[in-house]
This record gives C-alpha cells, sequence and structure tokens, in this order.
C-alpha cells in the first residue's frame, strides 16, 4: 500500500510570458495527468529571485491538507508522469526535499565545482527550476533559510547558497536524475528523448519531471515529440 499523499504543483511565471504557448502547453499536461495545480502570474517582475520569493509566500499560504508541493518553472517543464507515479519515486530517493540536478553552475560565478559533494557524478549541481518536498518541512526550512532580499538576483543562487553553505540537511539533489532531468547542454548519446519517454544513457534512468532549462522552448518540433501525445 502506497504512502498518503495530497500534492499541489506551483509555479511562478512572469506577465509577458503566463498566456505564450509555452505556458499552456505546461498547463495541458499538468491537467491531463490530472494535477492539483496553480500557476502565480507576477505583475511585476524583479529577476529569477522572484520565484524564490513567491516560492516561500506561496508555500506558507497552502492549505494545511497539502502533504507535498512540486515547483516547476511554469514555462519549460514536462511532466511524464501522474502523481501517483511521481510520488513513488520521490518517496524512493527517501528525503523530505529534492531538487532537480543539472550538469552546470548557474551562475557560473556563484560556487565552484569543489563546493559541491559527489564529485564523480555529471549531474551534481542544484537546479532550482523543479523540485518536490513534504510542505511542512519546507515551511520549516524556510523560516531558518536567509531571505532572498535582493531585488535582482538568481533563485538558483540563493538555493544552492542555502545548501552548500549554511543547510547542507535540508535538502537532496536528484544526482541519479531518478526523478527530474535537466536538458541544457545535453548531449543525444547522454540523454535520449523520443516520443514520451526521456532516457538519461549514463545513470540508465527515465525520469519523469523534464526541464528544459537555460532559455529553450518545450513547443519546437524536436521537443514536442516529447509531449505532443499527451494532448
Amino acid at each position: 500500500m502506497g504512502k498518503h499523499f495530497k500534492l499541489k504543483v506551483l509555479s511562478v511565471v512572469d506577465i509577458p510570458f503566463s498566456e505564450t504557448p509555452k505556458c499552456e502547453a505546461v498547463r495541458s499536461i499538468l491537467d491531463h495527468w490530472g494535477y492539483d495545480h496553480y500557476q502565480k502570474v507576477v505583475p511585476q517582475w524583479k529577476g529569477n529571485i522572484t520565484k524564490a520569493k513567491w516560492f516561500i509566500k506561496l508555500v506558507n499560504q497552502l492549505d494545511e491538507s497539502y502533504t507535498h508541493v512540486m515547483l516547476i518553472d511554469g514555462s519549460d517543464v514536462v511532466v511524464l508522469a501522474e502523481p501517483a507515479h511521481i510520488m513513488e519515486e520521490f518517496f524512493a530517493l527517501d528525503h523530505p526535499w529534492v531538487y532537480a540536478a543539472e550538469a552546470n553552475i548557474w551562475p557560473p560565478s556563484s560556487f565552484v565545482p569543489d563546493d559541491y559533494p559527489t564529485p564523480a557524478v555529471t549531474h551534481r549541481y542544484i537546479n532550482a527550476g523543479a523540485c518536490l518536498g513534504e510542505r511542512e518541512h519546507i515551511i520549516g526550512w524556510f523560516a531558518k533559510f536567509g531571505r532572498p532580499f535582493s531585488p535582482i538576483g538568481s533563485d538558483q543562487g540563493w538555493t544552492a547558497e542555502q545548501f552548500l553553505t549554511y543547510y547542507p540537511d535540508a535538502i537532496q539533489i536528484d544526482y541519479g536524475c531518478r526523478l527530474f532531468q535537466c536538458m541544457n547542454r545535453q548531449s543525444n548519446d547522454v540523454v535520449s528523448v523520443v516520443e514520451g519517454s526521456v532516457h538519461n544513457i549514463e545513470e540508465d534512468t527515465f525520469p519523469l519531471i523534464i526541464h528544459y532549462n537555460g532559455g529553450q522552448d518545450i513547443t519546437t518540433p524536436e521537443r514536442r515529440i516529447l509531449w505532443q501525445n499527451l494532448l
């Protein structure tokens, strides 16, 4: 018997992008799988740090009946499974808050590779565009984290700072790409994409939450092949 959960998916987007085909695709894919989701459209966008600020606010405002929260970027993430399957993989990772891993440090000047653990792993750097965790755990750690007050900055740099410098126990990175896959700069011999499926060849995993980070457009023909059969 599986564990009980009630999941809410949250995304935060800049108002000019909220009604673009990319955002519409993300919402339609979530609808297809039956996710309970909410997109916060921010009229006054002040850099990507805006996402971190709204994540804190939205999680704290969430009804207590929700046990888990998934944050995704609202214009470039493709979800490939229903909530029960996603949560099964999350529970198998055995940590209450898991972030996506990527092969690149962003912002480039924020940290150096030696700051990160697991040096032999390709996907070892935190990506703030997708995470999943227990609502109460996230709220508790947000109360300890230094607030992202900088008017212009990076949500990813801020999240990495909390994890690497202050609170390494708060977060786990999905190093094996079991749940998440970041696609920026991924070659075809590392990640294979076919209709409805992504295969991380290096890790031999089939991640279910695909983040086309780095400004990639999920509506281009070579990326639509992944999700077009869902709609």
